[in-house]
């Protein structure tokens, strides 16, 4: 739907919206308007704020891991997406 506009003629956004923004809100890459209209549905959404606070403490545990924490599975798992996505990029270069 966009977005709305709430009765102080605000920008109001979604969560959707919220969610897609969250990483730039995260690094302050927002400009000012965007990081206000951000801040404004915060006020009012706690699943947000929930969610803000989730993803940062994942990125905190993510950033403080050491490559020798990270399961041989999981490494593993990772490479044969890469691989896979790769393989697929290349061909449709081809085709091209």
């Amino acid at each position: 739907m966009g977005i709305k506009r709430s009765k102080k003629s605000e920008k109001v956004i979604t969560c959707k919206q919220v969610t897609q923004l969250i990483m730039d809100y995260i690094n302050n890459e927002l400009d000012a308007k965007a990081t206000k209209t951000f801040e404004l549905h915060l006020k009012d959404c706690n699943d947000c704020v929930a969610f803000l606070n989730t993803y940062k403490k994942t990125i905190g545990g993510v950033r403080s891991m050491k490559p020798e924490d990270v399961p041989q599975e999981i490494i593993e798992k990772v490479r044969h997406s890469i691989m896979k996505k790769l393989t697929i990029i290349t061909f449709i270069a081809y085709l091209c």
